[in-house]
């Protein structure tokens, strides 16, 4: 690994304090020493501020006042705050109420330094509860291809292929290019994870790594939990879709059509099967993934 590759954690945090210490220590350990930490506190009004003051120089702490009416775009301008204040080569994203493995930061820099075209690297979560007990799941994007963009276009679906903000890490130079993130348009569903992950398909190469390096705390007040409203996740589905078609306007790339019903969910699932069977994940993995897809309703 490079000496001279250096490690950001950004962390963005509003009222999750009672998570935010758990969070900021696994990045703290991290068995690769040199991680500079960023909290950015996004106005919080329980005990967060104290918390995050209480490290002292261990981390960098911006404390701000609530920005505006829609979290997602707050959470872009934390991002964009907090990254102008690192200094690393990569940039690792993280939720405060989620905590990494102690291997991450190390291992996720192997796939950055191995391969200089990478601008993001992936991986699994294991997913646990309040107490920071494991649940027993793992959450995955399940499909693994070599190209991101070529697994789009023969799907025509955006599902299946990128994970959640914790998950993510970038290269400094994408985000140079594509940061800050707008903090007013069309859509206000599509958090900066969607929108990061989805621009990255057109710099450069995504890697995702085949395990689980952090975990992915359920507590009944996730954001994420919205989707599971039948209205909303149409909504936030079809502002993806317009989101993604914007860019692929923009890159002159084949745009992708937002289209519902049995039919269409039907030839989607068999495009998703084939693109599984021609990735990269193990006989055992595809053969699961096949049968739970053959069984849902």
């Amino acid at each position: 690994m490079s000496e001279a590759m250096k490690a950001s954690v950004l962390i963005n945090n509003y009222n999750y304090g009672q998570y935010l210490n758990a969070c900021i220590d696994s990045v703290l350990r991290q068995v690769e020493s040199d991680v500079e930490v960023i909290v950015y506190d996004d106005g919080s009004t329980d005990d967060s501020a104290e918390r995050i003051c209480a490290y002292g120089d261990e981390i960098k702490g911006i404390l701000a006042e609530n920005f505006g009416k829609f979290p997602s775009y707050n959470q872009g301008r934390g991002i964009h705050q907090a990254f102008l204040q690192s200094k690393g080569d990569v940039i690792f994203l993280l939720d405060s109420d989620d905590v990494f493995h102690a291997n991450k930061v190390s291992r996720v820099l192997q796939e950055f330094d191995a391969d200089f075209d990478v601008i993001m690297v992936q991986h699994k979560f294991r997913e646990i509860d309040e107490s920071g007990e494991p649940t027993g799941f793992i959450r995955n994007n399940i499909l693994l291809p070599s190209n991101y963009l070529s697994a789009i276009r023969m799907t025509g679906r955006l599902e299946c292929l990128f994970m959640q903000t914790s998950a993510l890490a970038f290269r400094r130079t994408y985000l140079d290019k594509v940061l800050p993130l707008p903090v007013e348009d069309d859509f206000e569903k599509v958090w900066p994870d969607v929108r990061l992950t989805r621009q990255a398909v057109f710099h450069g190469t995504i890697k995702t790594i085949n395990t689980c390096l952090a975990d992915y705390r359920v507590h009944g007040s996730n954001d994420s939990d919205k989707v599971k409203d039948r209205a909303y996740f149409e909504s936030f589905l079809a502002q993806q879709y317009a989101f993604y078609n914007n860019l692929a306007r923009e890159f002159n790339n084949p745009q992708l059509p937002f289209k519902r019903g049995r039919r269409f969910e039907l030839i989607g699932k068999l495009k998703i099967v084939l693109s599984m069977l021609l990735s990269k994940n193990s006989f055992s993995v595809k053969w699961s993934f096949v049968n739970k897809l053959a069984l849902r309703r």
